[in-house]
């Protein structure tokens, strides 16, 4: 015996006879297949892609009126697409592995991409992982109540899925979280040695951001470290927030504080006083100032908060900072 797979001809076992199906010696035709499985393991939810959704609903009808087992609950995905559309496969070379992945992100940032939403098709990639790891961190500030969600639904859905990434164990207390696109940035800055996670943790102290070492702190380290190394191309240092006239008026004035500060990186007074001109300069234009720091946050590193911004312009370099605001300085 043997069949036709493309092509190509392939041989059977040369078996030719009969099969006792409740020998376990054959597999069922697609029709029961599931039905048969569903009863047997008693499964009461599979979720299953859209491209076999007729094969659900005859094995639905199978399991419930032949079987007299009420089917599974269900849940319908799609496929996940890559960055330009096109859909994942080993032959087009887009393929993103759980490997790959964890070279760069936590498997905790994997399991949020599967889990936050499921219906829909998807585009993702290796560039998705800072803004995963970030996220992750913002639902477990959600989950011990660092952070407030007016919306019940919202902050039920999210506990939810917290507590499914960490298997129904989600850890006892808040752990002080970095953003990973700020480590991933300050990676970019040192040179690859044995040295460097030790520099980029001397600036966390530096900033306040971080007390002491830890396996998450030094994990984290090493993973941004690899991110921006293999994806320097692709480091994204600007966001999608679209800025209204007095935001873009302020970033300007900021702007041109950075470049008349230029070549003045070392003197003591610069980075306090590109913090004092930050505020002078939302009050001069009629912004909150924390409104004007998140902003420069969130051009910056992605995130609502972050180092004392000085400081940070200072250790980025006042020259690639203006490069990265001055994006933003256009209607």
């Amino acid at each position: 015996m043997g069949g036709t797979i493309g092509r190509r001809f392939v041989k059977g076992c040369g078996f030719n006879g009969e099969a006792h199906v409740q020998r376990g010696d054959g597999k069922l035709a697609w029709k029961v297949e599931f039905a048969a499985r569903w009863r047997a393991l008693d499964i009461r939810f599979e979720a299953y892609g859209k491209d076999i959704l007729d094969s659900v609903r005859i094995n639905d009808w199978v399991a419930s009126e032949i079987l007299g087992f009420p089917h599974p609950m269900h849940v319908k995905y799609e496929l996940f697409l890559d960055k330009i559309g096109k859909k994942i496969s080993k032959s087009s070379g887009n393929v993103i592995t759980p490997q790959m992945w964890l070279k760069y992100g936590t498997p905790e940032s994997l399991l949020l991409l599967l889990y936050k939403r499921i219906t829909g098709t998807r585009q993702v990639g290796i560039d998705d992982i800072p803004s995963l790891m970030d996220e992750y961190d913002l639902y477990e500030d959600l989950y011990f109540g660092k952070q407030r969600e007016s919306n019940l639904a919202k902050l039920t859905k999210i506990k939810g899925v917290y507590e499914y990434i960490n298997q129904l164990r989600p850890r006892e207390k808040l752990l002080m979280h970095v953003p990973y696109r700020l480590l991933a940035q300050q990676a970019s800055l040192f040179p690859p040695d044995e040295n460097r996670s030790s520099k980029i943790f001397s600036r966390l102290l530096k900033y306040g951001i971080a007390k002491e070492k830890t396996p998450e702190i030094l994990q984290r380290i090493e993973l941004a470290t690899h991110w921006a190394d293999d994806q320097q191309a692709s480091v994204r240092e600007t966001t999608d927030t679209e800025l209204n006239e007095i935001q873009i008026l302020a970033i300007r004035q900021i702007l041109e504080r950075i470049r008349s500060l230029i070549g003045k990186e070392d003197e003591p007074e610069t980075p306090n006083r590109l913090q004092s001109e930050v505020f002078e300069i939302a009050r001069g234009v009629g912004l909150d100032p924390r409104e004007l720091f998140k902003l420069l946050y969130r051009i910056l590193i992605g995130g609502d908060r972050g180092p004392k911004i000085g400081n940070y312009l200072v250790d980025l370099g006042l020259e690639r900072a203006y490069q990265i605001i001055s994006k933003y300085s256009a209607k």
